[in-house]
C-alpha cells in the first residue's frame, strides 16, 4: 500500500459511535477505492467509499454498477457525506 493510499484512508471520517473493523484498498479498474466493514448502534454493514473527485462524473446508478460483484444481492444505499467521500454502504445486519 502506498504512503498517498494511506493517507486518503486515514482522512475518510467515521461518525460518532461507529467502529471501524477493517478498512482495505482496492480498485475498480482505474480508481482507487476503500472497503470497509462497521458496526453502527447494533448494525453492521460493509461500505465501498470512493473519493469523490474521482467519480464525479458517475450517477448512482452507474456506481451501483461498479460495484454489484462486491455488493450482490444486499440493498445498497449511497451516501455523500460532504467531506469528499462517497459511500456505498451494504450488507447490513442486526448484531444485538
Amino acid at each position: 500500500m502506498t504512503k498517498q493510499k494511506l493517507q486518503t484512508e486515514s482522512k475518510i471520517p467515521v461518525d460518532n459511535g461507529t467502529t471501524v473493523l477493517f478498512r482495505e484498498t482496492i480498485k475498480f479498474g482505474s480508481l482507487d477505492a476503500t472497503w470497509e466493514s462497521w458496526i453502527w448502534e447494533g448494525v453492521q454493514a460493509f461500505s465501498v467509499i470512493f473519493k469523490v473527485d474521482d467519480i464525479n462524473k458517475y450517477s448512482d446508478k452507474k456506481l451501483l454498477e461498479m460495484t454489484k460483484h462486491i455488493v450482490k444481492d444486499s440493498k445498497p444505499n449511497i451516501s455523500r457525506n460532504g467531506q469528499g467521500f462517497v459511500f456505498v454502504n451494504y450488507g447490513f445486519s442486526i448484531t444485538k
